[in-house]
């Protein structure tokens, strides 16, 4: 099965993924077949890129994606293809057909990852309770760390961010306030990143 992803999807998953946790399927990220949508988490944060994968054939399996190491996306990248057959992540600076993929030449750059199928051998956390949990606040006051939105703000180039606050006991989501500089065809509908509360 090969799966093409958005850059800047990638991107922001591996802001969002753990670097290093016992719980393994958190060290990766979700790749929806039905929804195309990509879903990273570290228990502290979550990142939700919609419509940002497309499959060759007809997928039915969900994926867990773990990179073996740390994912920079150059700027100049166009496309991501992930083969989970050959474990391998490629970038081309020039956007690719996953019917044709032999001729458009080798790769910019190439990152090893791991592919399992969600639910076989490991299953990813069910990240719609996340979203269930947010309830729209009017508080004055609400906690959270405030690096988990810097590094947002240093993986899309955007300015400033804008905030949708959560009560005390709930999340805040954020999506670039100026449509983020590294986000040219950027819609708000497009990635929403969730920070869990601190308590205080």
């Amino acid at each position: 099965m090969k799966i093409k992803l958005t850059p800047n999807a990638v991107r922001l998953a591996e802001v969002a993924r753990s670097k290093q946790d016992v719980r393994h399927y958190l060290l990766g990220f979700l790749v929806e077949s039905e929804s195309g949508r990509v879903v990273a988490t570290d228990g502290h944060r979550m990142v939700l890129c919609n419509e940002a994968a497309t499959f060759s054939g007809k997928a039915k399996d969900d994926w867990i994606i773990t990179p073996a190491q740390k994912v920079t996306v150059p700027k100049k990248i166009e496309e991501i293809v992930v083969d989970t057959k050959t474990g391998v992540m490629a970038m081309y600076d020039q956007p690719v057909s996953l019917k044709e993929l032999s001729n458009y030449g080798a790769a910019v750059k190439t990152v090893p990852v791991d592919c399992v199928i969600n639910g076989k051998d490991t299953t990813y956390p069910d990240y719609n309770r996340v979203i269930d949990g947010f309830k729209p606040t009017a508080a004055e006051v609400v906690s959270f760390n405030v690096t988990l939105f810097s590094e947002l703000q240093q993986a899309i180039g955007a300015i400033g961010l804008k905030l949708h606050l959560g009560g005390e006991n709930s999340v805040t989501w954020a999506q670039p306030g100026d449509g983020g500089k590294g986000f040219p065809d950027y819609k708000p509908e497009d990635f929403r990143f969730y920070v869990m509360p601190m308590r205080l």
